[in-house]
């Protein structure tokens, strides 16, 4: 991913992957944001636009819908984002003919599609599937499309370590530091100088401290989100019809299935965490 820039309000979020452009939004909510929400589609998304012709993929929660099938109960439609669609000319990956609708918000009086993927022609027709999965930390499920793209893939090594320092932040590690300090300064006399003590002996010590804490904060992550899937999944399962299929978690693997739509390539995948592995 390469040129990524964002909105100052953060409701959009831009990034460019060789040469398709990725666009994520979040478009204002609320029948009393109407205005707000045409001005957002009207010139806010605009400005994220790839000035040349390039593949286009603009994703996220329009907070409205296009149909009256897209909802249950009243339609909040957007007349500047029609038109934006069609003067981009994208595309809903969300083939209704062939599967039935599948709603990605629920509230006690209704449920909607509120959360859409709309694609360039050329992205919509390699497309080998898509479906609707259940995510952790948000009350909307997630869209998952699959399209196989030949575009060249260049191979990147891990890189060169950074030192997070937001980590610094955290009092807890700041203390395992200082602890730490008194027993490295010990190792001075060892070394010819202070510069090679420094340089081969305190940074290979802090680069394995701070690794060792981020993957204790990963795991601790991971740990939380499949809690809260396991959480939202049960609960899903005894208020919506909506079930999930091929949702995968570090401990379990749930039973339950989504509203799915099937294309006779390979579309049924594993996934580390739900929402994420897009082919």
């Amino acid at each position: 991913m390469h040129r990524i820039r964002h909105l100052p309000s953060g409701r959009g979020l831009v990034a460019y992957y060789n040469n398709i452009c990725l666009l994520n939004i979040y478009a204002p909510s609320g029948t009393a944001n109407r205005a707000e929400r045409e001005t957002f589609f009207n010139s806010e998304v605009i400005e994220l636009l790839p000035q040349v012709l390039m593949g286009l993929i603009m994703a996220g929660d329009f907070n409205c819908v296009q149909t009256d099938n897209d909802c249950t109960g009243h339609r909040y439609s957007s007349r500047s984002l029609d038109r934006l669609l069609h003067g981009l000319r994208l595309t809903d990956v969300w083939d209704a003919s062939l599967n039935t609708y599948a709603y990605t918000h629920y509230t006690p009086t209704g449920a909607s599609r509120l959360d859409r993927i709309y694609v360039a022609d050329e992205i919509r027709k390699p497309k080998q599937g898509v479906e609707t999965l259940a995510a952790a930390f948000t009350n909307h499920m997630a869209v998952l499309l699959r399209v196989h793209l030949s575009i060249p893939f260049t191979l990147r090594g891990k890189g060169r370590w950074c030192l997070n320092t937001s980590f610094l932040d955290d009092l807890t590690l700041r203390d395992k530091l200082k602890a730490a300090w008194p027993e490295w300064k010990k190792h001075i006399p060892h070394l010819p100088s202070t510069v090679h003590w420094w340089e081969l002996y305190v940074k290979h010590m802090v680069k394995i401290l701070f690794t060792r804490e981020n993957t204790e904060r990963n795991s601790d992550r991971i740990r939380l989100e499949n809690f809260l899937l396991r959480s939202y999944l049960r609960r899903n399962s005894r208020t919506h019809p909506v079930h999930t299929e091929n949702v995968y978690t570090e401990e379990v693997e749930s039973k339950n299935s989504t509203s799915k739509q099937h294309f006779p390539s390979k579309v049924n995948g594993r996934y580390s965490r739900a929402g994420q592995n897009v082919r």
